[in-house]
Parts: structure tokens; C-alpha cells; sequence
């Protein structure tokens, strides 16, 4: 067997049958069986109504309005009072209207025995559609006296010839009564064919053309077909299908299919034929459509420079005084979905599909059409075809994806119905584990890419495996790094949870090389889809880069690891104030990183960091520390940092003492020295707010 689907038995057989979208045939078919009362109704009204009559089924599309009509061809069928026309109005959308509705009916009347040869005219059908005949007078015919001088001229040089022979021969000769008894025969004969060839053969011809009429018949094929024509055919078709000799009362039921579907020019010309040449004695029509769309047609064609409300009022007007009966097909109940939904399982092969996974499908699909559950379970159908055949060859783990089929059935929902949120998680795939926190907290959910309709969704099913890795159901595979799912699984616990003890004894207690570096790319991996998130991962971003700077100060000479942890600084050194960026980024480990190098990342952290110490920051515990740190890697400071540490020195000094003053004995308290701490100016304003008193004491 060739490599690809794999999911057939030896005989190549797909273990699950895909359902077709054909509609039902027969009322026996009908598992909601409110399409057979439909078809009962409109099969009653059309036998007892006064003709011609218009009916409309209005529904949407794929409600099952054919299948009502193919029940009604049934009902007719067994009736030989009723004949049945079909017509697919979005088949013959490209043909001339009025030739195929004819071709169409013919048809259909004849394979039911009302017509039979059908001619108008004495032609055919076919020859008054595509073609124009037309006759003309032909001219007289001539005699051709020219060949009658030739002829006569012959005849007269017979006869000299004899003259002369006559003339020269001896009286007594033997051989003048031979020559004479020729000659008078040639002569004779000549004569009498002459007579009969020349003469009374054109006679014949000129007294013929003087009692019979000759016309010639010019065939051309025809450019347009007449309205009056199609008139006339039509109703002398009609009359002779109903037109029987016992006199019983003949119906024929039309049913113009899919007028809704078409163009708007198509449908608009399709209701005017109907109501202007069809309205014949006899003649019932039913058409099935969405009244919407069929509305829409109407007030753009016959009310385009009215308002929206007016064209509405118009077209709402217009179809009632086309349609004399009018019956709306309602959607399914919520009962008769799930019965439905059993029975399409069962034929689809898929009877081991779990209760969860049948209510999230009937939860997707409460208001759908069987036309769109069908659909679904044929996606479905594909989608397990695709997991089967991905742990077969090894692209995911075996049951990784087979094994929970509720959550492979909600995901195939997503995938139909909501595959713009499909590609939100496959490039954000923590998005889902997001949202599934935030449903099961009653929280509300703030994306704008996330519509009501699959937040809906989400909430009813948020039972189904809510905690699920779902990457492999977006991807359908796995990449090397995340084969080991419980590991990947317990190190994105580490970064989300911030739990940097555990990683880090994680990362040490590899049991070789190639295991530290498998932690390494899962972790950074995370990272990385977490930064370029078009949701903000805020949260998993802070607690994973204290996280991933302790490893990287704990493993160094990792550049996968230092690029990383490079870029988390660079983000929250722009996105996050000073205050916070504290306590996501400890001091002690930003010095500690790669203290020989010189990154823009981390000098713009340090730079963020030295603005606690703004004399609008309130000045905490943790700034002394915060201070001590800053002087202790002063060799790690640009001079722009160390400009910026003095200016908010003195400026604390001068608003606030004591701030100052602590600031700068934590400066002197330092072994080496940090005399640029103190600028020239606050060692001014220090010495002239210093008082000396004299001691004075008593001679």
C-alpha cells in the first residue's frame, strides 16, 4: 500500500463511511419525519386548490426543502390524476430560461406518459427552440430551344444526305432501295425522337410548371426565442397532459428548486416567467426557498432607490401577492438533533464515540441544519482519519490524540465552525489554556478574536479536557523536544508557576548532556511562544524569566539559554515601570548575568532599575539593598546609569534628608571607593547645612 491515509482495513476499506448530501428520496427516509408532513400538505393543497396556485416553503438553506419536494414526487407518483415537474432553476442558471423550463417539462410529461411525441405545428419541440424555417416561391421553368435548333439542324442534314444519294444512284440500282429503306428510317426515327426528346418533353415540363406550386425551405438557427411562443407551447403542452377523455380532472405540480441559490437576475427573471406565462389552468408551484435571500433579489431589482425599510415593505408585498399559500419549515428540536445525531453515527460507523463527545457536537449544533451536522461528521470523520494516520507513523505519540476522542470531536468542531480561533491557537497556544482558566473562574473573556457564539461554545464544553495539551490536535505532531509529554509538561508547570527551585534541581538532576540541553529547548521553546503571543502572556512571561535567569546563571555558556533570557529583559525593560520590574527581575541575578558582557538589554534593565530611586518613588525596605547591589557592580554601570544614580541622590537628599542621607552612608560604608555617588554641588549643600559649636566652658 502506497504511503499516506492509513487508516483502512486489509481490504482498503475506510473503517468509517462518509455521508452524502444527497436528499432524501422517499418519505421512508425521513428520521425527523417532519419532512413527509410537509410533503402530505403540500401535496393536499396542490389536489384541492383552485388552479393556477403559487406555494412557498420558505426555510434556509439545507433544512431539507428538497427533500419535501422529493417526498411530494413520491405522493404524485402513485396518484395517476397528478403529474410532477421538477425543475433545478440553479442547474439551468447559464441556459436560456424559457427554452429548458419547456425542454424540462416535455420531458418529465413524457417519461410519465401525458405527452407522447409531443409536436406543435407539426414540429418538434426541439426544431421550434433552435431553429426558423422559411419557404419562397422558385422560378418557372424554360425550354431550351437552342437544343431544339441543334436537333433540327441534324435532322434536315439527314434528310439533304438522302436528297443527294438519291440523285447520283442510278433509277434501276439494287442498292438505291437498300439506302432508301435506311435513310427513311434514320430519317424517321430522328424525327420521331426529335418530336419526342425536344418537343413534347418540354412541352410537358412548361405544363407542369403551369399546375404545380415549387417552393424552397431556408433553415436558420434562431437567436432568440419569442415570449408569444413560449406562451403558446406551453399552454398547449399543459392542455394536452391534462386533457384526457374520461374528463377526470388533471394536475400538474411544478416545484422551481434552488431559486435562492441563483443570481439575482436569474431569480427575479424566474418569478416574472412564472406569474406572466406560466399562470395556466391546472398548474400548481411550489418554490422552495430562503425568503431572506429570495427578498434581497426582489427589492434590489424592483426598489433600488428606495431606503432598506421601503425596498423591504416592497419586496415582503410583492412575494404576498405572488404566493397565494405559504408554509415555513421550522429548525429541528433539540430532541430530534440528538436522535438525529445517533442515527448519523451509526451510519457513519462511529458508535464508540463517548457521551461527552456526542453532547459537545449536539452543543455545537443546536441550531444547525442536517445538511451542516452531516458536514461535521464527515469533517470529523477526516479529522480522526488524520490523528489514526499521525501516531502511525510516529509523529505523535501512540494515543496521544486517539485516546481522548472528546476532546479530538471539540476540536473538530473548532476547526468547522471557528478555524480563524484554529490559527490564534496554533500560533498562540497558551492562549487556550488562557481562556480555560478564565471560563472556569467565571471570569470574563476579553479577545476581541473570540466571538460570542465560540465563547458560548467554550463555557458549555469547558469539562471536556480543559487542561488538555492541545498542541498536538493543532499541529498533529510533535516536534523531537516535546516526545517526553510529561517532562515538557512539568517544565511548563516550573515557568508558569515560577518555580525556579524545581526547575533548577530539574536542570542539575539531568542525568546527562543531552537531557540538560531537552529541559534547555522546551523551557526557551515556551519562552519564545509566550513573547511572540499576539495575546499578552504577561503573567507566564515574569514568572518565567526569573525562572530562566537563575538557569542561565546557574548552566553557563548556553547561548540558546542567554538569547532568551536577552530578550525577556529587553521586553519588560520597555513594557514594565521600575517598581514592578523589581520584582520580576532580582537585582542579584541581573548583575550575575554574564557579567563580563555588555548587552543593550540588560544595561536597559538596570536603567529601569536605577529609577527607583526617583525622588517620586517612595523610598521602601528593599531600597537600601537595591542601593547596596548598585554600588557593589558599579564596575557592570555605564557612566549614563551612574549620572542617573547621583542625580537621584542628590535630588532625594534635597526633598528628603534623610533618603539621601542613607543613601550616601550606604556609599561610605563601602570598602572601595564611590566618590562618584557625590557631586560636586551636594557636597556643597551638605557642608552648609553643617552647624560646629564651640565648647564653652567657665574660667
Amino acid at each position: 500500500m502506497r504511503k499516506g491515509l492509513n487508516v483502512s482495513d486489509r481490504d482498503g476499506n475506510m473503517p468509517w463511511k462518509f455521508l452524502s448530501d444527497n436528499a432524501l428520496q422517499t418519505g421512508d427516509q425521513d428520521k425527523f419525519g417532519v419532512h413527509s408532513a410537509y410533503a402530505e400538505v403540500l401535496y393536499h393543497i396542490a389536489r384541492a386548490c383552485d388552479t393556477p396556485f403559487s406555494i412557498a416553503l420558505y426555510s434556509s438553506w439545507g433544512t431539507g426543502k428538497t427533500s419535501i419536494s422529493n417526498i411530494v414526487r413520491q405522493l404524485a407518483a402513485a396518484d395517476n390524476e397528478t403529474y410532477y415537474v421538477y425543475l433545478d432553476v440553479w442547474k439551468y442558471s447559464e441556459e436560456p430560461l424559457k427554452r429548458w423550463v419547456l425542454l424540462e417539462t416535455c420531458r418529465s410529461l413524457t417519461e410519465q406518459g401525458a405527452l407522447s411525441n409531443y409536436q406543435f405545428d407539426g414540429r418538434s419541440l426541439q426544431s421550434h427552440l433552435e431553429f426558423e424555417e422559411s419557404w419562397e416561391d422558385r422560378d418557372k421553368l424554360s425550354v431550351n430551344f437552342t437544343a431544339l435548333r441543334w436537333l433540327s439542324g441534324a435532322v434536315i442534314g439527314l434528310l439533304a444526305i438522302f436528297v443527294a444519294f438519291l440523285f447520283f444512284t442510278p433509277p434501276n440500282s439494287s442498292n438505291l432501295r437498300v439506302f432508301t429503306a435506311i435513310f427513311g428510317l434514320l430519317a424517321a426515327g430522328g424525327v420521331a425522337a426529335f418530336l419526342f426528346e425536344a418537343v413534347i418533353k418540354e412541352m410537358m415540363k412548361s405544363l407542369s410548371d403551369l399546375v404545380f406550386e415549387r417552393k424552397v425551405r431556408h433553415v436558420s438557427a434562431k437567436p432568440a426565442f419569442s415570449a408569444e411562443k413560449f406562451s403558446e407551447i406551453f399552454r398547449d403542452m399543459v392542455h394536452r397532459a391534462i386533457a384526457v377523455a374520461d374528463e377526470t380532472p388533471r394536475r400538474i405540480i411544478f416545484v422551481f428548486d434552488n431559486l435562492d441559490r441563483c443570481s439575482e437576475e436569474v431569480a427575479v427573471q424566474t418569478i416574472g416567467v412564472i406569474k406572466t406565462y406560466l399562470d395556466e389552468p391546472g398548474c400548481v408551484y411550489i418554490i422552495p426557498c430562503d425568503e431572506t435571500a429570495l427578498m434581497k433579489h426582489i427589492s434590489k431589482s424592483y426598489a433600488p432607490q428606495n431606503s432598506l425599510d421601503e425596498s423591504r415593505s416592497y419586496a415582503k408585498e410583492f412575494l404576498n401577492k405572488f404566493f397565494q399559500a405559504t408554509l415555513r419549515l421550522p429548525i429541528a428540536p433539540e430532541f430530534d438533533i440528538e436522535r438525529y445525531l445517533d442515527h448519523q453515527l451509526e451510519l457513519v460507523g462511529m458508535k464508540d464515540l463517548p457521551a461527552d463527545a456526542r453532547d459537545v457536537l449536539v452543543l455545537g449544533y443546536l441550531d444547525q441544519t442536517p445538511r451542516q451536522i452531516k458536514r461535521v461528521l464527515n469533517d470529523l470523520i477526516a479529522y480522526r482519519s488524520l490523528a489514526v494516520q499521525a501516531e502511525k507513523d510516529q509523529l505523535v505519540e501512540s494515543g496521544a490524540l486517539t485516546s481522548n476522542l472528546s476532546l479530538l470531536t471539540k476540536m473538530s468542531v473548532i476547526s468547522v465552525e471557528w478555524p480563524d480561533f484554529l490559527n490564534m491557537l496554533a500560533d498562540d497556544p497558551e492562549l487556550w489554556a488562557d481562556l480555560m482558566d478564565r471560563i472556569s473562574t467565571g471570569q470574563e473573556i476579553k479577545n476581541a478574536g473570540i466571538r460570542p457564539d465560540l465563547a458560548s461554545f467554550l463555557r458549555a464544553t469547558r469539562h471536556v479536557s480543559y487542561d488538555a495539551d492541545i498542541r498536538p490536535f493543532i499541529y498533529l505532531k510533535r516536534v523531537v523536544y516535546e516526545r517526553n509529554v510529561a517532562l515538557a509538561k512539568e517544565v511548563e508547570n516550573n515557568l508558569r508557576k515560577g518555580e525556579a527551585e524545581e526547575f533548577l534541581e530539574r536542570l542539575t538532576g539531568a542525568k546527562s548532556p543531552s537531557e540538560q540541553e531537552e529541559i534547555i529547548r522546551i523551557a526557551t521553546d515556551l519562552a519564545r511562544r509566550w513573547l511572540g503571543a499576539p495575546s499578552p502572556r504577561d503573567v507566564f512571561l515574569k514568572n518565567a524569566a526569573s525562572v530562566l535567569l537563575k538557569a542561565a546563571n546557574q548552566v553557563s555558556g548556553n547561548r540558546i539559554l542567554e538569547i532568551t533570557v536577552l530578550d525577556l529583559l529587553g521586553r519588560f525593560s520597555v513594557t514594565t515601570k521600575a517598581v514592578d520590574l523589581a520584582e520580576v527581575i532580582p537585582l542579584t541575578d541581573l548583575f550575575a548575568f554574564s557579567p563580563s558582557v555588555q548587552t543593550g538589554q540588560k544595561d536597559q534593565c538596570l536603567s529601569k532599575l536605577a529609577d527607583l530611586f526617583e525622588p517620586s518613588v517612595q523610598f521602601g525596605k528593599n531600597h537600601s539593598q537595591y542601593c547596596q547591589e548598585f554600588l557593589n557592580h558599579d564596575d557592570q554601570l555605564p557612566e549614563e546609569i551612574r549620572l542617573k544614580l547621583r542625580a537621584y541622590t542628590e535630588a532625594r537628599y534635597s526633598r528628603n534628608e534623610g533618603d539621601g542621607l542613607l543613601m550616601l552612608c550606604t556609599a561610605a560604608e563601602m570598602k572601595r571607593d564611590k566618590d562618584w555617588v557625590i557631586s560636586p554641588s551636594l557636597l556643597t549643600t551638605i557642608a552648609s547645612k553643617v552647624t560646629f559649636l564651640n565648647d564653652q566652658t567657665d574660667p
